[in-house]
């Protein structure tokens, strides 16, 4: 292969079970976007990927029986989006993870065999971007997740792990523009959310969770787009709900057990789309309902 090359993709099932990609990396230094998606063959990604160090993109979905990445990864200096989606064998990350300084966008979806990030982990100081989607595994964050001051989307989807709270150091983290923990075991908040300061519009988006805590509504003040979709063990919510001054849309979809909406529900003077399918055990509305001047769409099926 040329030297010059800048994008390689490639599908492991076109090619041999003996494909190697060590013979590849030492002759493409030059390479900006690395594709190996599907090798579900490879279990171990050879050291000479560390050569590449202009790459900005490193896409390894697919890869089930990758168990260890390169130990000096962490080389990769101009790395901003790496995908490891599905790499389902996966047990640990290398030391020298958190050197990627440049990362912007991390997936680690489905990266079942993952109990761990590195406990450096917030060292990645230009992270944007984080899917722990389906990571059934995964333990806890490390502490130093408040560090990553430019985390903008947080995907915790189906994390049904042991990870059943958010650490309360996740306050610091300033510029949250949607966190997702649909499906999750997630039950409580950090007790001082309140100190985290939105510079967007917030999307939050949570299932499985049977409380919501008072403060949670004081704490997320600018949400704009609110779900808890198949929360079936929600029975209510606060009172100081209808402090979300700035919410637009409301999914209650299946809440099963929610009985009433809170008092003062109507002062949500801008929202415009409620869901409230499924919910079977809702035995009244609030008495300022009709008071959402804004509202645009009712599901009540």
């Amino acid at each position: 292969m040329s030297s010059k090359l800048k994008v390689l993709i490639l599908y492991g099932g076109r090619y041999p079970r003996r494909f190697e990609t060590a013979s590849i990396f030492g002759r493409l230094r030059g390479l900006k976007i690395l594709k190996l998606i599907e090798f579900e063959k490879m279990k171990i990604l050879h050291e000479e990927l560390s050569l590449l160090t202009q790459l900005e993109e490193l896409d390894l979905s697919g890869c089930g029986n990758l168990v260890q990445l390169p130990k000096r990864l962490g080389n990769l200096e101009a790395l901003t989006k790496l995908s490891l989606r599905d790499c389902g064998s996966l047990q640990q990350l290398p030391d020298s993870f958190a050197k990627l300084q440049s990362l912007k966008c991390l997936d680690l979806h489905s990266c079942t065999s993952l109990e761990q990030l590195t406990q450096d982990f917030g060292s990645l100081k230009s992270l944007e971007e984080l899917n722990l989607g389906e990571m059934s595994s995964l333990e806890e964050l490390p502490s130093s997740f408040q560090k990553l001051s430019l985390l903008k989307v947080l995907n915790m989807d189906n994390c049904t792990s042991d990870l059943n709270h958010l650490p309360d150091n996740i306050r610091h983290l300033s510029l949250f523009v949607e966190i997702q923990v649909e499906g999750s075991r997630l039950e409580s908040i950090p007790p001082r959310f309140q100190q985290v300061k939105y510079s967007f519009p917030v999307s939050v988006s949570m299932t499985d969770c049977s409380s919501l805590p008072r403060e949670f509504c004081t704490y997320l003040k600018l949400v704009k787009d609110l779900s808890f979709r198949g929360c079936e063990l929600l029975t209510n919510l606060p009172n100081q709900f209808v402090e979300f001054d700035s919410l637009t849309r409301l999914d209650l979809l299946y809440c099963k057990s929610l009985e009433s909406l809170p008092e003062g529900f109507g002062q949500l003077k801008f929202l415009t789309e409620l869901d409230l399918e499924g919910c079977s055990s809702l035995q009244q509305l609030s008495a300022d309902f009709h008071c959402l001047a804004s509202l645009q769409s009712l599901n009540m099926r």
